[in-house]
């Protein structure tokens, strides 16, 4: 019973020094297609505006600092879109088409620690005027040839 114990024991104990994994990987450098859900302000359920993203995003790797580009739908209704992780900018804009792309700063692609977006809607014809906070949840990243 003893030499179960022990056995058990150092199982239990190896287990504890293997580092815990944060979700993938480290990335080398280049560009990967990751796709993402637009999580409500918990993050505990899609939110109303995932619809309103093109999947899969852009994801940069340059020097260990990662960067993404997404594709905003009904670009004419979601007047803000900012990460709180900076670096945000409009890279291009197809008004035919009624998209832009915006381009940030992320930290982590683990689904524990989502990036947080601060976006305002605004639709006049229906009288709408909100402003909301999501998280992005990335999944796997794939490397672009």
């Amino acid at each position: 019973m003893k030499k179960c114990l022990a056995i058990a024991f150092a199982f239990i104990l190896a287990l504890s020094l293997i580092p815990a994994q944060e979700g993938q990987a480290k990335l080398k450098d280049g560009k990967y297609k990751v796709n993402y859900t637009v999580m409500n302000a918990q993050g505990t359920s899609a939110s109303y505006g995932n619809d309103y993203f093109v999947k899969p995003a852009i994801v940069t790797v340059k020097n260990g600092k990662m960067t993404a580009r997404i594709t905003i739908k009904k670009s004419n209704w979601i007047k803000k879109f900012s990460a709180t992780t900076g670096g945000n900018k409009v890279v291009s804009r197809n008004k035919k088409k009624n998209t832009r792309v915006v381009q940030f700063k992320v930290k982590s692609l683990s689904a524990k620690k989502m990036t947080k977006v601060k976006t305002r809607v605004e639709i006049p014809s229906q009288n709408y005027y909100h402003s909301y906070t999501m998280k992005l949840k990335f999944g796997t990243a794939k490397k672009v040839k």
